[in-house]
């Protein structure tokens, strides 16, 4: 399962962890749970997901914390974010969007929309990962130019200081010659 993407699902709820394990295994993917803050906080630095899906009421957990450690980890950079949720509050998950989340879905699933959204979010990762790869493949090309480009300007100098002696030696000997005749 190497190249598999891994599915962190952050919830109490054991038979929300059930069915989410069941759809997620279901799409190919590999699912990791967490029932509560501490347990994701662990999955999160030993599995380094490509998805959390994360509830946004968990007792004993603050999950605008999590989600805000997640943004700010840079081992969890391109990690997504999907908030999950049972509540229709559209202010709070607005709030969790604003603060970096990269979608939702409310409970109960509607397991054709789950998958779209799950895909999606593969994509765009998949997307920005390959961007992050040509970024830092121009960094390197571009620190490479540089270096070129200051030993061409080293070479350049030292060439014209060369030339500028050879030439000084011939004006030299030219005035010498005609200071003979």
């Amino acid at each position: 399962m190497k190249n598999t993407p891994k599915i962190l699902v952050i919830d109490d709820e054991l038979m929300i962890q059930i069915i989410l394990d069941r759809l997620i295994v279901g799409y190919g993917f590999e699912p990791i749970q967490a029932l509560n803050e501490e347990t994701a906080r662990q999955q999160l630095m030993q599995h380094t997901p490509d998805i959390v899906l994360l509830d946004i009421m968990i007792p004993d957990c603050d999950s605008m914390a999590l989600l805000q450690l997640i943004k700010a980890d840079p081992k969890l950079r391109h990690t997504r974010v999907i908030m999950i949720s049972g509540t229709p509050n559209h202010d709070l998950i607005a709030s969790y969007i604003a603060a970096g989340a990269d979608d939702y879905v409310l409970k109960p699933f509607h397991v054709v929309l789950l998958k779209s959204r799950l895909l999606h979010a593969l994509e765009r990762l998949k997307m920005e990962r390959s961007n992050a790869l040509v970024q830092d493949i121009l960094a390197e090309v571009a620190a490479k130019l540089r270096t070129i480009s200051k030993e061409y300007e080293k070479a350049d100098n030292n060439i014209s200081h060369d030339i500028q002696g050879c030439l000084t030696g011939v004006l030299s000997c030219a005035q010498f010659l005609e200071g003979n005749d």
